[in-house]
C-alpha cells in the first residue's frame, strides 16, 4: 500500500512566455534543472558516485534509472521516477504578462517528504524562466499558491510559508469486486498520450488487454520500488480474463508531442493515441487496477504527464 499526495501549483506569468504546445516536458525540465542545483551540495557531474546521493531529493527523484534491482524482481531496466506531471493539457493559448496557469504534481512514496525541495525549486525555476527566449527575459513566473487534491492550503507567495498536508492518501486495490453487475460498461479517456508498446511496436489502439497489461506493468513496479514488494494478484490470470472484454466503441487519434532532450541535447518526439474506448465485458474486477492508474498514470514517461486516463463506469447491465 503506497502512499502519495497530489498537489496543485497556481502560477502567474511576471514577463510574456513562449512555451512549446507540450508543457509537460518543459516544466519537468525546469524543476530538474532547479531541484539539483537546490539539492547538490559536492556540485559532482556523476549522482550515482557521489557519497550522499541517497539522501538527496534530486538523486531520489530524478536519477532513479540508475537503480539496477528491485526488491523481489531482481535486474530491471529502471525504477520508476516517484512523481508524475499533471500539464496544462491542452495547454493555454494565453502566456501574456498577468495571465495564470495551474499544473499538479503527484509525489509517491518517500518523494513526498521532498515537497519542500520541489516548491522552492518551482520558485526558483519561475524567476529564472521557461519556454523560449529566457535571454530576452521571458517565460517568468511566480508560484503564487499550492494545495492540495482536496483544496487544503498550503503555501502563498504572500507569507511564503510552506505547511505540510494535513493527510496523505494511499494507493491500494480491492480484493473484492465491485458491487453491481456481472457485466458493464466502461469508458477510459485517454486525456494525454498512451505510450505503450504491443508486439514491438507502438500501438495505435488500444484493447482492453493492452491497457490492463500497462496497468499492472505501472503498479507492479511502483509497488516493488517504494513499497518493498509486489501486490499478490493472479497477474496471468487478469491478463487472460481481460482478452474477453471487447471493445464497443473507439475514437482515437494518434498524438505527436515534440520535446527537448537536454541530456541527448536533441529534439524527440513523444506520441501515442489520445480519445476515448468504450469497453464492454466483466470488468468489475478489473476498476480497482484502473482507478489505481488514474491516479498515477500508465505507459511510458508518465512523470512528464503522458498516460493520464480518467474512467467513467455508469453503465452496468445484467
Amino acid at each position: 500500500m503506497l502512499l502519495f499526495n497530489k498537489y496543485t501549483f497556481n502560477c502567474r506569468w511576471q514577463t510574456e512566455a513562449e512555451i512549446p504546445f507540450f508543457w509537460g516536458s518543459v516544466l519537468r525540465g525546469a524543476l530538474g534543472r532547479e531541484l539539483r542545483r537546490v539539492s547538490c551540495v559536492l556540485r559532482t557531474k556523476s549522482c550515482p558516485n557521489c557519497p550522499i546521493f541517497n539522501g538527496c531529493a534530486y538523486g531520489y527523484i530524478f536519477e532513479s534509472d540508475i537503480i539496477k534491482e528491485l526488491p523481489g524482481r531482481g535486474p530491471v531496466n529502471a525504477r520508476p521516477h516517484p512523481f508524475v506531471f499533471e500539464p496544462p493539457f491542452p495547454p493555454p493559448k494565453n502566456t501574456r504578462k498577468d495571465d495564470s496557469f495551474v499544473f499538479s504534481i503527484t509525489l509517491i512514496g518517500k518523494a513526498d517528504e521532498y515537497l519542500p525541495h520541489v516548491a522552492y525549486s518551482l520558485i526558483k525555476a519561475g524567476e529564472f524562466g521557461i519556454g523560449k527566449g529566457l535571454k530576452s527575459g521571458l517565460g517568468r513566473f511566480r508560484l503564487e499558491t499550492i494545495c492540495t487534491s482536496d483544496g487544503e492550503a498550503l503555501f502563498d507567495w504572500r507569507d511564503g510559508e510552506l505547511k505540510r498536508a494535513s493527510n496523505i492518501k494511499q494507493l491500494c486495490l480491492s480484493d473484492t469486486h465491485e458491487v453491481g453487475a456481472d457485466k458493464m460498461q466502461i469508458e477510459v479517456r485517454f486525456m494525454t498520450p498512451f505510450r505503450v508498446k504491443a508486439n514491438g511496436k507502438y500501438t495505435r489502439n488500444v484493447p482492453f488487454h493492452i491497457l490492463i497489461r500497462s496497468a499492472l506493468r505501472r503498479i507492479s513496479s511502483l509497488e516493488a520500488a517504494y513499497y518493498g514488494q509486489e501486490p499478490k494478484l493472479d497477474y496471468k490470470g487478469l491478463v487472460e480474463r481481460a482478452q474477453h472484454v471487447r471493445t464497443v466503441k473507439e475514437e482515437l487519434k494518434w498524438q505527436d508531442l515534440p520535446r527537448f532532450s537536454y541530456r541527448q541535447r536533441r529534439w524527440m518526439t513523444i506520441g501515442g493515441p489520445v480519445g476515448s474506448v468504450v469497453y464492454e465485458g466483466e470488468i468489475a474486477e478489473f476498476l480497482p487496477i484502473l482507478r489505481y492508474v488514474q491516479e498515477v498514470n500508465a505507459g511510458k514517461q508518465t512523470s512528464f504527464g503522458l498516460g493520464r486516463i480518467e474512467i467513467n463506469a455508469s453503465t452496468l447491465f445484467k
